[in-house]
């Protein structure tokens, strides 16, 4: 079966399931089930179509009547689209499978409704993807929008209401940028099509203009920092379904979309933007997801940090574009997209098993975990090979997708432009603290809920997830791993829409080499390879090799297990003098207090105390996000401030009403004649 073929059929299968869920939103174990197999049909054939395209290197496309006479529906899958797809599929069919036996525990009587919208989420990514032109586009930006906010709020208590109001507002705030910047490229092309704007003859004004705006409205969908304090609530408040979609970043798609491919070759300052931005992402993400007790926020704070890591790539392949040096183009544009693809397999792998591990335990706070990997193994080797990737350990895909990002950073120094030959070593120093930071976090988060002993009072009888759930975790596991072992061979479809983005902006020849064996970045260079196979066989050799010794040196006898408690320097043991999440992560915030707002818990007794009691109190001390104080809150309140005074228009009289009326069809009238 074709792309094409393929494609619709994932279209169908969403549509199909989300309105089968809904009608049958009363028989809920029914419902379960018909949107768990739809939603894994339909990724299966998702990923499929996007693989066939890839792999086969033909796109398709086709139009149809739009819902308005202007703007005709335009469907067209090239590779950059068809990577979408992949990446959604894949997470669709996981999520199917997971949704399972998840759906009915966490909705209950309402798993009918939170089915049909991740289906309607997932169907609106994979349209997104397929758009081809700027009406529909924002369209099904839209429905993407609604879609995940309502799976935010799912929860209806106070917690997600509030998260899913601030991502609402924050969503349509970026989407009024794109507005502004489509009806800009309307009126200067005369259609939505996104072939007319590649062709269009644009300003250099124009397009720089037009180059922040989608930044800003693509950049706070995805989540960069600053505009990032609306993700670490919606993520925690989500389902863990929904959480886990989210992961595909169907912002960076845009930003890649309308910043390099439609506004045509990027100017250099525009790539360094976006290195900027994705280093400082990199590290302040990781800075806090390292120092949370959060489970949900610690996971959403890393997503901020593996967005920077994305953007640091494609901000060096922007960079080369500009610079006309096709290497660097290509190998930081596949950089930045390799993580996208990694980061939403083990982030989604992440999700599930924080939301396995909460239905279980009942509490996202990281100081009453523990000890899980006793209860739940299979849970706990999932979450452990997620942790392990983010961590960009080898031979796991985040280890592969950081080590091409390094390799764009270091050939930037072949660039003409001084400023990037300054600006890229500055990156590789905010990946490696970055890279320091998220192993730090993720030894963190695992030992304080699969290591150490029970804490907070959970009860004995907490049991391994269902086995749908430990399925769909088990998939996203071995989709993790297989990137990784066979990153030689998937960085050639990787880098499909990075070649096409490069030979669009006229940069023929001297393509990046890969091999199935291995990454080949420069012919001759012994420092530019990497065999993922090679480091998986040594790093099992190096592992073995101990074991094998101390084998032998015992004569094969297999040795006998010894359960006994910790010593504790002769005191009677207790689980509260295991290491605490709060504790691990300390120096932390002393070392960057700026950056947390550390303040105390309880101010005014602390005054009141003697010094010696003071210092005690101390210790209570919690830290707060820096942007969440000084950017968060100000923009709420004048927000509201603007809204009290907007209310005001609203006086109950009709005639007032009428001049108000009058009054917009004067100025619109002035605007046409003019």
């Amino acid at each position: 079966m074709t792309a094409q073929p393929l494609f619709l059929l994932a279209i169908l299968f969403h549509a199909a399931g989300a309105a089968a869920a809904l009608a049958l939103h009363r028989r809920a174990g029914l419902a379960s089930r018909l949107s768990g197999f739809s939603a894994l049909a339909g990724g299966v054939a998702g990923a499929a179509a996007g693989l066939a395209v890839l792999a086969g290197g033909v796109p398709f496309g086709f139009e149809l009547p739009g819902l308005v006479p202007f703007a005709p529906l335009v469907v067209r899958v090239d590779a950059l689209s068809a990577f979408v797809l992949l990446v959604v599929g894949l997470l669709a069919a996981a999520v199917g499978v997971y949704s399972l036996a998840y759906d009915v525990a966490y909705a209950g009587p309402a798993a009918g409704v939170l089915g049909s919208l991740t289906h309607l989420f997932a169907l609106s990514m994979l349209l997104v993807a397929a758009a081809a032109d700027a009406f529909h586009f924002l369209v099904f930006w839209e429905l993407m929008t609604l879609a995940s906010y309502f799976i935010v709020v799912f929860r209806q208590d106070k917690e997600a209401v509030g998260a899913g109001l601030l991502y609402f507002g924050v969503a349509h705030a970026a989407a009024a940028a794109l507005m502004v910047a489509v009806v800009l490229l309307f009126l200067e092309t005369g259609s939505f099509a996104f072939d007319a704007f590649r062709g269009a003859a644009l300003s250099p004004g124009l397009r720089n203009l037009l180059f922040l705006l989608v930044l800003v409205g693509f950049g706070t969908k995805a989540g960069v920092v600053p505009l990032h304090f609306w993700l670490p609530r919606a993520y925690s408040a989500a389902p863990a379904t929904g959480a886990a979609l989210l992961s595909a970043k169907v912002a960076v798609y845009g930003l890649i979309r309308f910043g390099v491919d439609l506004l045509g070759t990027p100017a250099v300052w525009w790539g360094l933007a976006v290195l900027a931005a994705g280093a400082f992402s990199a590290v302040v993400g990781a800075l806090y997801a390292a120092e949370d007790r959060d489970l949900g926020r610690i996971l959403a704070y890393s997503s901020v940090e593996n967005v920077g890591i994305m953007l640091m790539g494609i901000g060096a392949g922007m960079a080369g574009l500009a610079g006309g040096h096709r290497t660097l183009a290509v190998l930081g544009l596949t950089a930045g997209l390799f993580h996208l693809l990694g980061h939403a397999l083990f982030k989604g792998l992440l999700f599930l098993g924080a939301g396995a591990v909460i239905a279980r335990v009942g509490t996202r706070n990281l100081e009453r975990m523990g000890g899980l990997a006793r209860q739940m193994p299979w849970t706990g080797a999932g979450f452990l090979t997620g942790a392990l990737a983010a961590s960009a350990l080898p031979p796991l895909s985040g280890f592969v997708s950081e080590w091409l990002t390094y390799q764009s950073l270091i050939r930037a120094h072949a660039s003409a432009v001084p400023a990037v030959k300054v600006l890229a070593p500055l990156g590789v120093a905010a990946l490696a603290v970055a890279g320091a930071l998220a192993a730090l976090c993720f030894v963190r988060a695992y030992g304080a809920v699969f290591g150490g002993p029970a804490r907070g009072g959970r009860p004995a009888e907490v049991r391994e997830a269902p086995g749908p759930m430990v399925a769909g975790i088990a998939l996203l596991a071995a989709a993790t791993l297989g990137l990784g072992l066979g990153a030689p061979a998937v960085a050639r479809l990787v880098a499909a829409p990075a070649e096409g983005l490069a030979a669009a902006a006229g940069l023929g020849g001297g393509a990046v080499p890969f091999s199935a064996g291995a990454i080949l970045l420069a012919p001759g260079d012994p420092q530019a390879v990497l065999s993922t196979p090679l480091v998986a066989i040594l790093l099992v050799g190096a592992l073995a090799l101990p074991l094998v010794i101390a084998a032998l040196h015992s004569g094969l006898r297999p040795g006998r297990r010894v359960d006994a408690e910790p010593w504790a320097a002769g005191y009677a043991y207790s689980p509260r003098m295991a290491a605490s999440a709060a504790g691990f992560s300390q120096p932390l915030r002393v070392l960057f207090r700026p950056f947390f707002q550390v303040r105390p818990l309880f101010p005014r007794l602390g005054e009141a105390l003697a010094p010696a009691w003071r210092r005690a109190l101390a210790a209570l001390a919690v830290g707060e996000d820096w942007w969440e104080r000084w950017l968060h809150r100000p923009l709420a309140l004048g927000a509201l401030a603007l809204g009290r005074q907007v209310q005001r228009l609203e006086q109950g009289n009709v005639r007032l009403y009428a001049l108000y009326i009058i009054a917009t069809l004067l100025i619109l009238l002035l605007v046409v004649v003019r």
